[in-house]
């Protein structure tokens, strides 16, 4: 009563002053915040500051007082414990002091106004300031002032000196019970009274109360030991409640959490370190006690706190988390002696074990005893234990919870599971704003739900309400981590025992979902350590925290959930399928990270809500909608190559559904059929063992980049391993082996990933080097076709997640019950192909879970699992498969093949009909998207029979089927070939009409965009004209531009709008021809990302397939005709040159095949250039010179490729002229005058230029061996400089050089060498060097006439006299003046 009359005083004492303009030494403050007005600092204990509803207790009052040793500094000193204040950095709790020391300096900084804040930097800007965090449970620790909770108030408290005296008077009369002497007195008459070390049980006996009180032992005692020893005696635990306006405790609930059963639990941070996921919490322990302003709290211990384990009393103010165990009081064996200054510190013990020390797993949690706790003073606050204490018995049940209801005085609400906590208001709760300051009442609490709002299952127990709320929280999280290897062994027997697999009848036990093998022990354990256990490393709790903004998370710690979700998460995840979902993705979150890299944070988590879905027995696994569906991969995944790792960064929404099913096929795979029950766990630690990376290849601008080899390509080699099964094509169809070029993709954090080709093959090659076996049915695997599933009872018809499933859209076969079953076999099916649509043939077919699709090269083209699908334009030859239960394919046969003769006649008919329809978009060179009339002349005639044969019922030469067969392959061959279409050509204007609406819309460039367009809203009509740029050295790529305005293509992404802003070409395109007459223009590269007419008719990047992306392309303006005739002009004369050298004689040419065979070949190339010399006379009547030229071009080829001409001298009648080409680098030899330095003036390679004689060559024979090389347009010959590096000059300063020309038989071209080194074209230059080119001679034409073999070089010593001495003009010298070149006696000589 001594304590309650003194704060009657004070409260008398106490008068609030104005708000403070600055401290004064000596004066008492209040610090109140700004963010709640009605939070005040206040000394919850001797270490814990805390902001708590504004009172007049001490314990919120600050004496300032000048730092010793800093006059521009303070110290706060409480008035509630006597100490002073500690700041601490961003995010610590602040702390206490004995005594002023360095750690104490605080300064007073001027935030905003009357505003201020306390930090030990003397500014504002520091991210130590005190700061009232509502996360942590109103603790106080150090922030930024970006926050309004870091701003406060200051206000002066007046308080009597007399009675500031009596406070630190009966703080000392307080303090005295926490001397060590007084603790030893303590110590020594409890076990005087107690046999046990616990004191639960008396030693001494007693006639009665007063004699008890009248022992010695216990007058030493203080008055809440006095207490508790009176309790043990009567066996009377009744107590008072703190806040008298509530019933007391009864003796049974009392005792319940004055001696408790302290279970050992791992360290949160530690052992999940190594398991890759986040921390949890050390909540496992909460005493139901609370201790409160001015009491003393006795804790005492029995057991051993063996080495390796720690022992801490933690405190929790308000509603929030405890801090770590580090942060609280250390316990010792035998009694602790805790005081507080505060009301409502929630008491925790931290019985800790550090399982994971340095990379190992030590100390085994069997090896730590529980310990036995008595806890006298304080006051019984009360809590939910879920799982009972062996002290007491049982776990609670709805009465239990109703009478802690009516009794408990803390804000927060806690109950304890197996694997879970759950920590919610108690009180519906009035809730500030931090951004708008407006305020409201958060109705949701526990109060209002338990235990009578609580929805079960019919047959619930009576007063199991909140167990079985609380055990759907344990069986989630329990799920995860099964999943994860992270059970112990009995926990995974108890979870099977009661989750088991069914059979195909619903009748009988099929085994377990998870076996935790000798094959999984024995890779468990990092560094060297094998067989762990991790279910003896780590048992800590994880919590659902209950708050006031946002939606639901997954933090480090702890889980977030709003409290106005509570009617989901707490009244109806026992009965709502549904309800599971946001409780298992945030604790998924908290188990995501070993396999999880940058991009698919929301992902993997939905492994383990799938998962927890199964568990929990009421519903299917979510598709949402149908895009998780097979169907969904492959047509917008698959077929348009996108990467597994795909994102908005895209330019499109992440469809994280199809990825999220992805994970859960494998485990619907190997768990839920029972294939192989170990698989994730054993995954999971291949995983931890050898972990993914968002950022190998380092980081720049804070972005990771990563590779595919130490990302999605190593886990899917990890995913091969731990099945023993070779799962590539299951990885290829959900896009693991897509190439990445520094592609963004990410979510909370983003990284660049690359994935070359080189990574994907020798991924690809070592899961083959392993010998495993091919597995397909994990592409096909489902739970979402419409067939019943039931309940862990068997009989309990579990509800479709999406409606899609329950209407049959998601999926017809595969459904995973059809794979419990191994041995049965797919037959009966056949197929038919029209155009491009696939039909699987299935009446009187069993035995196929899906169908998948390969090229001829046996490359995977498609799958699925209902009975059509539409194949890529590309498809063409193909090979369907139906897929077994054991992973296996066996061919199908098409239709026509293995059909009756019915189906082989409706094979036939559509095959005629799919070759009509191309034929139809043939012949009209106007459509650059048409068939050229000579691709499908033999289709025709094909069809001609084919249709005879039909309608004569004619199958002497052919059944149906096989008419069928080959008309369906000749229709897929014609359309495949690019060069079957007229196609586009450089020059060229071009109109480009879209599908979607009947070609009445142009690309056009319109009112400052790029859209598709009516005619006559584009007034200047070449706007919506187009020219197609070739790429050099690309083949069938070019750049779009705008003929108008002269302008290119800039950009092209998925789902942003299309850029022409460049006056140079820039995005790169191809053409995929549809066969239809259209064409779908692709971004070079990309072929997801086409030129696509959105339903605003704004142009932008989207996937092909739609008829808003497919294109018919009409020629406007020919300009490329003209082009094409000089083109075949040149090639005519360039067919003359080889027909002339083919037939110069054989003694000139190194000849590769017979004479018969070349001559044959000089006459196809002969009967093409006599073709082509037609069609240019007859050019009108011509619509494309396209098919001459590359007829005239292959025929050249065809012959040059088959013999190599050699030079012949030209010193003898004739001369002969000659190009000299590089065949390496189409190049052709010159002199280059504009060269600078040494090759000034000397031998080059570059592109022909016919009207240049530099590039004729004619050649001498010399008497020294080989040849001299002539060049006519410097009219000099070559010679060898002798310094490095060696060109070949045409000055006239030196002699001729001789080289020699000899024939390469493997090239099939010309070595040029002089002495023991060759003619080199380098980079455009020639030299003589060590290495080789090779060279080919094409003869231009001959005259008549002879050169000079040698020019006379006469020096000034030998000049002849002066007769007969000329300039290269004719006119007569007298004599020579300077040095030159001169005709002297009729022979050009250079004289120097």
């Amino acid at each position: 009563m001594r304590f309650k009359n003194l704060l009657l005083t004070l409260l008398v004492a106490f008068t609030a002053m104005p708000l403070a303009a600055q401290l004064q030494d000596g004066k008492i403050y209040r610090f109140v915040n700004k963010a709640n007005t009605d939070i005040a600092m206040e000394a919850a204990s001797t270490t814990d500051i805390y902001g708590t509803a504004m009172s007049d207790r001490y314990s919120q009052y600050w004496l300032a007082e000048k730092h010793p040793n800093n006059d521009a500094a303070w110290s706060l000193r409480s008035l509630g414990n006597g100490l002073y204040v500690v700041p601490r950095g961003t995010s610590t709790g602040w702390t206490f002091s004995a005594s002023q020391n360095a750690s104490t300096v605080l300064y007073c900084v001027n935030t905003n106004g009357n505003y201020y804040t306390f930090n030990s930097k003397n500014h504002a800007d520091d991210s130590g300031c005190m700061h009232y965090a509502t996360s942590q449970g109103g603790r106080v620790v150090g922030w930024n002032t970006g926050a309004d909770a870091t701003h406060w108030t200051i206000e002066e408290v007046s308080v009597d000196a007399a009675e500031l005296e009596a406070n630190w008077a009966e703080l000392d009369k307080f303090n005295s019970s926490l001397k060590e002497e007084n603790i030893v007195k303590y110590e020594a008459a409890l076990a005087n009274l107690f046999n046990d070390k616990a004191c639960t049980q008396l030693k001494k006996n007693f006639a009665s109360v007063d004699a008890l009180k009248a022992d010695a032992d216990y007058q030493v005692l203080p008055e809440a030991l006095q207490e508790m020893v009176v309790k043990v005696y009567t066996d009377n635990w009744q107590e008072d409640n703190f806040d008298r306006s509530k019933p007391y405790w009864d003796s049974e609930h009392a005792k319940r959490f004055r001696i408790q059963s302290i279970e050992p639990y791992s360290v949160a941070g530690e052992a999940t370190e190594y398991f890759g996921i986040n921390a949890h919490i050390n909540m496992d322990n909460p005493l139901g006690i609370t201790g409160n302003y001015r009491q003393h709290v006795f804790v005492i211990v029995e057991g051993e706190i063996k080495e390796g384990a720690e022992l801490t009393l933690g405190m929790l103010q308000g509603h929030g988390l405890l801090a770590t165990y580090e942060n609280g009081i250390a316990l010792k064996e035998g009694l602790n002696v805790i005081p507080f200054h505060g009301n409502g510190n929630t008491l925790y013990i931290n019985y800790v074990v550090h399982t994971y020390q340095n990379g190992k797993f030590v100390n085994p949690l069997s090896g730590y005893n529980d310990l036995k706790v008595h806890i006298a003073g304080g006051n019984v606050n009360g809590y939910y234990n879920g799982v009972g204490d062996y002290l007491w018995g049982e776990p609670d049940d709805d009465d239990d919870w109703q009478y802690y209801e009516d009794r408990t005085n803390t804000e927060s609400a806690t109950i304890l599971g197996k694997r879970q906590i759950l920590h919610f208001t108690m009180w519906p709760t009035q809730v500030t704003d931090d951004k708008t300051g407006s305020t409201w009442i958060e109705q949701n609490c526990m109060s209002k739900f338990l235990p009578n709002n609580i929805q079960v299952p019919a047959g619930t127990p009576a007063k199991q309400k909140v167990n079985t709320m609380l055990e759907a929280w344990d069986r989630i999280h329990l799920s995860e981590l099964a999943t994860m290897g992270l059970l112990s062994k009995a926990e995974m027997d108890s979870l099977n025992n009661l989750y088991h697999r069914w059979d195909k009848t619903w009748k009988n036990n099929a085994g377990n979902i998870y076996d935790y093998t000798d094959e999984m022990y024995a890779n468990q354990g990092p560094n060297g350590q094998t067989g762990i256990d991790y279910g003896e490393y780590f048992n800590h709790h994880g919590i659902a925290l209950g708050n006031f903004s946002g939606y639901m998370s997954g933090g480090w710690r702890n889980c977030n959930y709003n409290h106005n979700t509570m009617n989901s998460i707490i009244g109806e995840i026992a009965v709502n399928a549904g309800s599971t979902w946001g409780p298992a993705h945030e604790i998924g979150h908290q188990h995501q990270k070993v396999f999880t890299v940058n991009g698919l944070t929301e992902v993997t988590n939905n492994m383990h809500s799938n998962i927890a879905v199964w568990y929990m027995g009421m519903g299917t696994s979510r598709v949402n909608g149908n895009e998780g569906s097979l169907a969904i991969l492959y047509d917008k995944n698959y077929k348009n190559g996108r990467h597994f790792l795909f994102h908005a960064h895209d330019g499109g929404a992440q469809n994280l559904w199809t990825q999220t099913q992805m994970y859960y096929k494998l485990w619907m795979y190997y768990h839920l059929t029972g294939h192989k029950t170990d698989y994730y766990p054993i995954l999971f630690e291949l995983n931890r063992k050898d972990r993914m990376s968002s950022n190998n290849l380092g980081w720049i601008d804070g972005k990771g980049h990563a590779s595919g080899t130490e990302s999605m390509l190593k886990y899917y080699k990890q995913a091969c391993q731990a099945a023993g099964e070779d799962l590539t094509e299951f990885f290829r169809a959900h896009g693991f082996f897509a190439l990445m070029d520094q592609q963004e993709r990410g979510d909370y954090a983003t990284s660049f990933y690359t994935q070359t080709q080189a990574e994907v093959d020798a991924a690809i090659a070592w899961v083959k080097a392993q010998g495993y076996k091919e597995n397909l049915a994990p592409i096909f695997i489902n739970d979402a076709v419409p067939t019943p599933t039931y309940s862990h009872d068997g009989k309990t018809r579990r509800s479709y997640w999406d409606g899609e499933t329950a209407s049959g859209d998601n999926a017809t076969i595969g459904m995973y019950i059809d794979l419990l079953d191994k041995d049965v076999k797919a037959e009966g099916y056949l197929y038919t192909l029209y155009k491009t649509t696939l039909t699987i043939m299935h009446e009187d077919a069993k035995g196929a879970i899906g169908f998948i699709v390969y090229d001829e090269d046996d490359n995977l083209v498609a799958f699925t699992n209902n009975y059509t699908v539409n194949l890529p334009a590309t498809a063409t030859k193909v090979k369907i498969y139906a897929v077994q239960a054991d992973g296996t394919k066996v061919e199908v046969k098409s239709a026509a093949e293995g059909g009756t003769e019915e189906q082989q006649i409706d094979a036939l008919k559509k095959a005629i009909a799919a070759a009509n329809s191309l034929i139809g978009k043939s012949g009209n060179s106007r459509y650059a998207t048409y068939l050229r009339a000579s691709a499908v002349a033999e289709l025709k005639e094909m069809v001609t029979d084919a249709q005879a044969a039909l309608d004569n019922s004619d199958q002497s030469e052919y059944t149906y089927g096989a008419w069928a067969m080959a008309l369906t392959n000749a229709t897929n061959e014609v359309k495949t070939k690019p060069d079957a279409f007229y196609g586009v050509k450089e020059l060229n204007h071009y109109e480009i009409r879209c599908a979607q609406g009947n070609f009445g819309y142009y690309l056009a460039y319109h009112e400052n965009a790029v859209k598709a367009t009516t005619s006559s809203q584009v007034t200047e009509k070449d706007n919506r004209r187009w020219e197609f740029v070739a790429v050099e050295g690309e083949e069938g790529v070019y750049y779009l531009k705008n003929v108008g305005q002269n302008l290119y293509i800039t950009e092209i992404n998925s789902g942003s709008n299309i850029l022409l802003t460049s006056p140079v070409p820039m995005a790169k395109f191809t053409l995929l021809y549809n066969g239809d007459g259209t064409a779908s223009i692709l971004k070079a590269g990309e072929p997801n990302v086409s030129i696509y007419c959105s339903t605003d008719n704004t142009a932008i990047g989207k996937d092909p397939g739609e008829k808003r992306s497919q294109w018919r392309i009409d020629l406007y303006a020919d300009n490329a005709t003209e082009a094409e005739i000089a083109e075949l002009e040149a090639l005519i004369a360039d067919a003359e040159r080889v027909i002339a050298e083919a037939g110069n004689g054989i003694e000139n040419l190194a000849v590769y095949v017979s004479d018969i065979e070349l001559a044959n070949l000089v006459r196809i190339l002969t009967e093409s250039k006599e073709s082509a010399e037609n069609a240019i006379a007859d050019k009108d009547n011509v619509e494309d010179f396209i098919p001459y030229i590359n007829n005239l071009t292959t025929a050249i080829a065809n012959t040059t490729a088959q013999y190599v001409l050699k030079p012949i001298s030209s010193d003898n009648e004739t001369i002969y002229y000659y190009y000299l080409k590089d065949v390496d680098n189409d190049t052709y030899a010159f002199v280059d005058p504009n060269a600078t330095g040494r090759y000034v003036d000397a031998l080059g390679a570059g592109e022909l230029d016919t009207e240049n004689d530099n590039y004729i060559w004619a050649f001498v024979t010399d008497s020294r061996g080989g040849f001299q090389m002539y060049n006519l347009g410097y009219d000099a010959y070559l010679y060898t400089l002798s310094t490095s590096p060696n060109p070949l000059k045409a000055d006239k300063a030196a002699d001729a050089g001789a080289y020699l020309f000899s024939v390469d038989n493997d090239k099939k071209a010309l070595v040029i060498s002089e002495g023991d080194k060759y003619l080199y074209n380098q980079s455009g230059k020639g030299r003589i060097y060590t290495r080789k080119s090779y060279w080919k001679l094409e003869l231009i034409g001959t005259e008549e006439g002879s050169l000079t073999s040698i020019i006379e070089i006469e020096t000034e010593a030998t000049k002849p006299a002066i007769e007969g001495i000329f300039d290269l003009t004719g006119r007569k010298l007298e004599e020579i003046t300077k040095p030159g070149i001169y005709i002297i006696n009729g022979k050009k000589t250079l004289v120097k």
